[in-house]
């Protein structure tokens, strides 16, 4: 039996820390909401992380060509523009 991670390990152990993390940010948002009742404060950051944990679960699940496209554009812009490579 080989030691090697297959993408469909990583897949899974990418899409489990997503969906812990989705969780985190819902929670955070409803508190933060909750807290903010009197002020109408949004929690901005809060909203853009949960957008972009939506994104990268969409690109990540999708079967649909022009999506697949698109993450391999958006992976390829990640490394080239902050140095992450394409190695896990």
């Amino acid at each position: 039996m080989s030691n090697d991670l297959t993408l469909s390990d990583i897949k899974t152990v990418i899409d489990q820390a997503m969906e812990q993390e989705i969780a985190k940010l819902k929670r955070q948002i409803l508190e933060q909401s909750a807290n903010d009742k009197l002020s109408k404060t949004i929690n901005y950051k809060a909203v853009c992380q949960h957008m972009d944990y939506m994104v990268l679960e969409f690109v990540t699940t999708s079967d649909i060509p022009e999506v697949k496209a698109f993450a391999r554009k958006f992976a390829k812009s990640l490394a080239d523009n902050f140095g992450l490579t394409e190695r896990i």
